[in-house]
């Protein structure tokens, strides 16, 4: 395998896959192959991607072959990978296929594109853009035409592709017949088709030299066909169908206007100008929490009061085990319809098998409490409900409480504790403060500070929306990606500071009366059924759960014993 400068001073490296010229890009290859690509002030790339069916499809094809031999070709698939290992000793250094990569250069690229789009069925092809639009909002996304329009009208729809002064063109029509529309058409768009600045790309098969022509067309800007069916493969881009039902936006501001009347009979409390104000109790667990989890459902169960629901936020491995928590009000929600798909957990080889990472193409593996923070503050967008509290799985509810209590009037209660972090705090307080001066765009803080962290706090959920747009629209980007640059971030300190540095207060009355009372440090009291006790006994009146953190060694049934002692 040899690697050759092409035009340009690009430099491609490839293996033949069935005499196909077939690139051998990893993932960070490939992404800074297409930026040049799109940096360039003139030319056009066609990229296509080959799988195992439209490889057969070439071998019947030869006029096929030819178009693809014009193209940039990307692996994608077991398929060519087997085929790869077969011939070279080793698989791709980067599965390729256009699902994939589509999305992720997507959101590799920060500067704003125009995005051209073809193919599918219409109603498929508005839900792609949408879910794209979704994905990467600084990008335009423009459907142009399903991938069905009589092919006789091809000028015209070229001629709508041009008018748009498109970045990127997606088509998506069904091989074999994308890679040759495209081929024979869209060189219309800003050249005539054919006219091509060529390119040499070598490779070498077993220590024998081949060489293959690959075109670079005079026009502006990179095409893309993705394998595969048309209708098929648009609709892959879209997220699969959640799970749980992805409900409207919140409608209606506080206190604009009756809401719908609902299941569970709210208290006064819960109610503002006539509006219903559901509350969503949101948690994020994971599996080597389900028994706490499981107390704290039954505490939930007993002592919540009003019109609320519990959603529980899993990855989607422990799905199964927490949807015996389920009932008519707690629904388990997979974090795989909430998160980007380029975030995905894998076993932490370190840890025995008992703990996860969540790897990023775009930034250090992350652990279960950071996805725990991403998948609370996400929920937002997937709920009407007004307000969402966050319990976590360690709270045991005490005392009666109804969520809806935390409003006044149209405002919602923030817990914040003036001027509490100072430069002897014993955890990561300083580093998250500086990590939410980078991205709201504030700053820089100052000590005292103030903390907004507690196990059990409300958000707004309108709020919730305005944050995560705040930062996509500051970094030009996912807010994930945004705020996962570090891995030293807290969720609470980032709502916090956003609505008092960015909203000057808007919405929200402060507080600092911690309705739970937490057990933060293993050293705070003695490690026993009588150090429990001794909490319990420091919970204040206004307080109306504790919380026992896991890690600071307390018996699961040591804390069941002295809670049902209180009770009894």
């Amino acid at each position: 395998m040899t690697k050759t400068t092409t035009g340009a001073n690009a430099a491609l490296s490839g293996r033949l896959i069935l005499g196909m010229p077939v690139v051998d890009f990893d993932w960070g290859s490939a992404f800074a192959f297409a930026a040049d690509a799109l940096s360039r002030p003139g030319g056009q790339t066609t990229l296509a991607f080959l799988n195992a069916n439209n490889a057969n499809l070439m071998m019947r094809d030869g006029e096929y072959r030819e178009v693809l031999g014009r193209q940039v070709v990307f692996p994608d698939g077991h398929g060519v990978d087997i085929a790869s290992y077969l011939f070279y000793g080793s698989m791709f250094p980067a599965n390729l296929n256009g699902t994939d990569f589509v999305p992720a250069l997507l959101t590799f690229i920060d500067r704003p594109l125009r995005v051209a789009m073809i193919g599918a069925r219409a109603k498929v092809l508005a839900r792609a853009a949408e879910n794209f639009r979704r994905h990467a909002p600084w990008h335009e996304f423009l459907p142009v035409s399903d991938g069905f329009f009589d092919r006789d009208h091809s000028e015209q729809v070229l001629a709508d592709v041009r008018a748009l002064n498109a970045d990127i063109l997606l088509v998506a029509m069904g091989s074999p017949g994308q890679e040759k529309w495209v081929d024979a058409h869209v060189g219309a768009a800003g050249r005539p088709a054919g006219h091509y600045r060529r390119r040499a790309l070598r490779f070498r098969r077993r220590g024998v030299s081949a060489g293959a022509e690959v075109p670079a067309p005079d026009a502006a800007g990179m095409v893309l066909s993705p394998g595969g069916r048309a209708a098929a493969h648009v609709a892959s881009l879209c997220p699969r169908k959640p799970a749980f039902p992805v409900l409207r936006p919140l409608a209606q501001a506080v206190g604009a206007g009756a809401g719908k009347r609902r299941r569970h009979q709210p208290s006064d409390g819960n109610i503002v100008n006539g509006q219903t104000m559901r509350t969503a109790i949101v948690t994020a667990s994971y599996a080597n929490d389900f028994e706490r989890c499981r107390l704290m459902c039954e505490s939930m169960d007993r002592k919540l009061q009003g019109d609320w629901k519990h959603y529980l936020l899993v990855a989607d491995f422990d799905v199964k085990l927490f949807r015996q928590l389920e009932g008519s009000r707690r629904q388990v929600i997979s974090e795989r319809d909430l998160l980007p798909w380029w975030l995905h957990p894998v076993t932490d080889p370190l840890s025995g098998g008992r703990r996860k990472l969540w790897l990023s193409p775009f930034g250090l593996p992350l652990r279960g409490w950071h996805a725990q923070q991403l998948r609370r503050l996400v929920l937002a967008r997937h709920i009407d409900e007004a307000a969402m509290f966050a319990v976590d799985s360690d709270v045991v509810f005490l005392r009666a409480f109804d969520p809806g209590s935390l409003w006044q009037g149209e405002r919602l209660t923030l817990y914040r504790k003036d001027g509490a972090i100072n430069a002897q705090m014993r955890s990561n307080h300083l580093e998250w403060l500086a990590h939410s001066d980078r991205l709201l765009g504030i700053g820089p803080y100052t000590l005292p500070a103030n903390d907004y962290i507690n196990t059990l706090i409300a958000w707004r959920t309108d709020t919730s929306r305005k944050l995560l747009e705040h930062i996509e629209t500051l970094h030009g980007r996912n807010w994930v990606r945004a705020m996962t640059r570090t891995r030293a971030f807290s969720e609470c300190t980032i709502y916090g500071r956003f609505v008092d540095e960015v909203l000057g207060g808007e919405g929200h009355v402060p507080s600092d009366a911690a309705l739970c009372h937490v057990l933060w440090f293993e050293d705070s009291y003695r490690q026993d059924l009588s150090g429990l006790r001794a909490f319990l006994k420091d919970m204040a009146p206004h307080q109306v759960g504790i919380g026992v953190q896991s890690f600071v060694g307390h018996d699961l049934d040591d804390i069941r014993r002295a809670v049902f002692e209180l009770a009894a």
